[in-house]
């Protein structure tokens, strides 16, 4: 018997946005987008369970609140195929 996979509403959230926008995305976008706080624990979890991978990071200069600028790398994530094909049950 296969194990069964079973998502919280936020990995829901995650995987079906993907899926209907299938390329690369920055995780705080996702996040940002979704309106989802602690986003990084569905992040690893999408991960262990081979529906998501970690793809190049993304480096960006921001500006922080004091007006220094800073150098940032972001983490970026894209569908597995197991991922892509993955049917979100409700």
């Amino acid at each position: 018997m296969e194990d069964m996979i079973i998502l919280t509403d936020n990995g829901k959230k995650i995987l079906r946005y993907m899926q209907k926008n299938d390329k690369v995305f920055l995780g705080k976008d996702l996040a940002e987008i979704l309106d989802i706080k602690g986003s990084g624990q569905s992040f690893s979890a999408l991960i262990r369970r081979g529906l998501l991978d970690k793809d190049e990071p993304v480096i960006k200069t921001v500006e922080d609140r004091n007006g220094v600028l800073r150098t940032r790398e972001y983490t970026t994530y894209v569908l597995t195929d197991m991922g892509r094909n993955f049917e979100i049950n409700q």
